[in-house]
C-alpha cells in the first residue's frame, strides 16, 4: 500500500515533466519555424495548418527517439517500462514515421503555390505521397494492432468524422445562403488534419492511455 502511493506522485512528476516539457519545445520550435518561413504572412489559416503539421512532426520525433532509445523512451512517452516499449516498437516506429511524414507534408503545403518558396506541385505531391505512405503503412502492420489498437483507431474515426460532420454542415448551410463566407480549402485540410489529432486523444483517454504510467 506504502509503496503504492509513493509511486502515484512519481507518476504524476513525470507526467507534468512531460507536459512542460513538450510544452516549451513545442512552442519554441513553433517560433524558429514561423522565423524561418514566415508562416504570419500567409494567412491564418494557413498558420494555423502549419501549427497542426508542427505538431505531427513533433510528435513523430518524440516516438522516433523514445523508440530508439528505449531507456530514455521510457520517461519520455507514457509507457509503464522500458519492456513494454520494446514489445511496442515495430508499430511505435511505424506511427513515428507516419506522423513525421504527414506533419512535414503540411508544413511544404503551407508554403506551397505561385508566388510562394515552392511550386504548387510540389506541395500538392508531398501531401498525397504522404497519405499513400500513411495507407500503405497501415496495410502493412494492422494485423499487429491488438483487439484495443484497433478498437481505439475505429473510435478516433469515429469521433473525427462525427465532429467534422458537425462542423462542416453547419457551415456548408451558412455559406450557402450567404450568411458565413465559405471555408477555404486549407481549412478544410486544417479541420480533418487537427481534426483527427484531438479524436485521437481523445479516444487514447476514453481507454485510460493517457493515465500516467
Amino acid at each position: 500500500m506504502t509503496g503504492e502511493m509513493m509511486a502515484e506522485p512519481g507518476k504524476a512528476k513525470k507526467f507534468m515533466l512531460q507536459m512542460i516539457g513538450g510544452g516549451i519545445a513545442g512552442g519554441t520550435g513553433m517560433i524558429a519555424l514561423n522565423h524561418v518561413l514566415a508562416l504570419n504572412t500567409l494567412g491564418t489559416d494557413r498558420l494555423i495548418l502549419a501549427a497542426i503539421g508542427f505538431i505531427y512532426v513533433m510528435t513523430g520525433l518524440i516516438v522516433l527517439a523514445g523508440s530508439l532509445v528505449p531507456k530514455m523512451g521510457a520517461k519520455m512517452l507514457n509507457v509503464s517500462d522500458e519492456e513494454d516499449l520494446r514489445e511496442q516498437r515495430r508499430l511505435l516506429l511505424s506511427s513515428s514515421l507516419t506522423l513525421l511524414t504527414f506533419g512535414a507534408a503540411q508544413i511544404i503545403l503551407v508554403v506551397a503555390g505561385e508566388g510562394n518558396m515552392i511550386p504548387a506541385w510540389m506541395g500538392a505531391g508531398a501531401m498525397l505521397l504522404s497519405l499513400v505512405f500513411a495507407a500503405a503503412i497501415w496495410i502493412r502492420d494492422h494485423h499487429l494492432y491488438d483487439e484495443m489498437m484497433m478498437k481505439l483507431s475505429l473510435d478516433a474515426s469515429y469521433i473525427c468524422f462525427c465532429g467534422l460532420w458537425l462542423v462542416l454542415v453547419p457551415w456548408g448551410c451558412l455559406a450557402m445562403t450567404g450568411l458565413a463566407p465559405a471555408p477555404t480549402p486549407t481549412a478544410i485540410i486544417a479541420l480533418f488534419s487537427g481534426g483527427y489529432l484531438l479524436s485521437s486523444v481523445v479516444a487514447a483517454g476514453r481507454v485510460g492511455l493517457l493515465a500516467p504510467k
